[in-house]
């Protein structure tokens, strides 16, 4: 694949995009910076190059790096890659991904000079830092790549899930485990299964075993609604019950409140669809991290 980079993106990276896309080049290096948006969209598609740009009216006509594809973090990496360099030589400690990244320093005056030396070098790549999601401000209160941190005993500084990772997260389960739609317990796992693997795998390095544990009690909690749901009559409930091994009060105490399936979810209930009964059905407990980040 050959990129083609508009004029609003400097030539200058186009060497060290060479490496890894042979053929790319830049609109002004083929003489084309007089051409129309138009002229540069028939240019590309007659030579196999992938145009690159950073206007607002490109991802319109479906060109440009969309957000969240693999081109984009990689031009990121190319474009950014002097910032990183003049960063490591102040000897600042610093954290990015793509085009988001944090700068962490000592004090709200030295993060006020970080900020405007960054719009410095921004500037000289014909950049723009993003106002709007910039800030100086405590490590405390940033999120970066949907973590954040939390000053533990001791002075100790561990990560967290960010919380609008864990509202986002929250949601998406909210979705996967709705009370309606006919479907077993059983299918309900199924389709939870490579979520809650995915997710526990990218937020592995958070150390907050309390999350994890009221994350999952919260999770079963769905769980056994959607069980009583699908119970429904106290009859089935009771009969139901009674085949998992659970005690006759145990069994009628849920059984006689059919009806408050959120309500009647837990207390008894616990004791017969236990953790256990949920781990035979397959559920991953997002408390089972490695010791060793806990």
């Amino acid at each position: 694949m050959k990129l083609l980079l508009d004029e609003n993106l400097s030539r200058r990276i186009v060497p060290a995009l060479s490496a890894r896309f042979p053929g790319s080049s830049q609109v002004g290096l083929l003489g084309l910076e007089r051409s129309t948006d138009e002229q540069l969209c028939d240019f590309a598609a007659e030579n196999d190059y992938v145009l690159v740009s950073k206007d607002d009216d490109f991802p319109a006509r479906h060109l440009g790096t969309p957000q969240g594809g693999p081109l984009s973090p990689l031009l990121a990496n190319v474009l950014l890659d002097e910032v990183d360099k003049a960063l490591e030589v102040r000897g600042y400690s610093f954290a990015r991904y793509a085009d988001d990244c944090n700068v962490y320093v000592g004090s709200k005056k030295a993060g006020e000079r970080v900020m405007a030396y960054l719009r410095k070098l921004y500037a000289k790549l014909q950049l723009q830092i993003n106002e709007a999601k910039s800030a100086v401000a405590s490590a405390f209160g940033r999120k970066f790549l949907g973590y954040a941190l939390w000053g533990a005993k001791g002075k100790e500084v561990k990560c967290t899930v960010a919380k609008k990772a864990l509202d986002n997260f929250k949601a998406r389960i909210r979705q996967l485990t709705g009370r309606s739609g006919g479907r077993s317990t059983a299918q309900v796992v199924e389709k939870l299964r490579p979520y809650l693997l995915g997710w526990k795998a990218y937020f592995e390095l958070a150390q907050t075993p309390r999350v994890w544990r009221e994350l999952d009690e919260w999770l079963r909690h769905r769980l056994r609604a959607i069980q009583l749901k699908q119970w429904k009559r106290g009859s089935t409930i009771y009969r139901e019950l009674m085949a998992l091994g659970a005690t006759q009060s145990a069994a009628e105490r849920v059984a006689d409140n059919s009806r408050c399936w959120w309500r009647n979810s837990r207390g008894a209930l616990n004791t017969v669809l236990t953790i256990a009964y949920f781990d035979r059905l397959g559920v991953p407990r997002l408390s089972r991290l490695p010791s060793n980040l806990n």
